[in-house]
């Protein structure tokens, strides 16, 4: 298991949990953590625009891939070792999604048109990225990532995040009105369900598959 604290400290724990090692010291407000398949672990950092990738045995210095990483908010790996990093940017309209090949994570591709402030990236068995963006909308753009994303009216302004469940239904949390919603592909209609019982500022998703 691994935990950052205080803004600053990367922890690992082994089970049973009952100690922990100290990975780093110098996190910049980690906004997320995930491992790929050879267990690299990448940890975002918002406030010094980079990620960090630590490999096992997680005691050396890690890379840090910052060219083009602008206050990062979230990031995911595929399945090919890709990396994909949600960039808020520093104006109010800005941001991007930056795409990295490894096994040096050279930039590839950057997206913009249509991305707003993301927040929160998903993507399904097919590789069609999801991107949640400031104003309501989602993005959905298709491998290889180098076409127009198409615009998913949700209606959420305060988008927390998103998650899809095995038949590719969307779920979108409304960390600013409470409630989370679920669309059914293509996207077009109207939330096929709302969920508000219980919901006060949903932060995060999970889906029993």
């Amino acid at each position: 298991m691994f935990s950052e604290a205080a803004g600053a400290y990367l922890t690992e724990s082994a089970p049973p949990y009952s100690s922990s090692s100290q990975i780093s010291t110098s996190m910049a407000v980690a906004k997320g953590m995930a491992l790929d398949a050879s267990g690299d672990l990448f940890v975002a950092n918002q406030n010094s625009n980079s990620v960090q990738v630590f490999a096992p045995p997680y005691t050396g210095t890690p890379t840090s891939i910052t060219n083009g990483v602008s206050v990062p908010q979230d990031f995911l790996v595929d399945a090919l070792g890709n990396l994909f990093v949600a960039n808020a940017g520093n104006t109010c309209c800005g941001g991007s999604v930056t795409i990295y090949a490894p096994p040096s994570y050279t930039l590839t591709t950057v997206i913009t048109i249509n991305i707003q402030q993301p927040a929160w990236l998903v993507m399904d068995p097919s590789g069609n990225l999801y991107v949640s963006n400031n104003g309501g909308v989602v993005a959905m753009v298709a491998p290889p990532y180098t076409g127009t994303p198409a615009v998913i009216n949700v209606g959420s302004l305060k988008i927390a995040s998103l998650a899809l469940d095995v038949d590719l239904n969307l779920f979108v949390a409304d960390n600013g009105d409470n409630y989370v919603s679920e669309y059914a592909p293509p996207y077009t209609g109207s939330p096929i369900a709302t969920i508000t019982n219980g919901v006060n500022g949903p932060f995060s998703i999970a889906l029993s598959q």
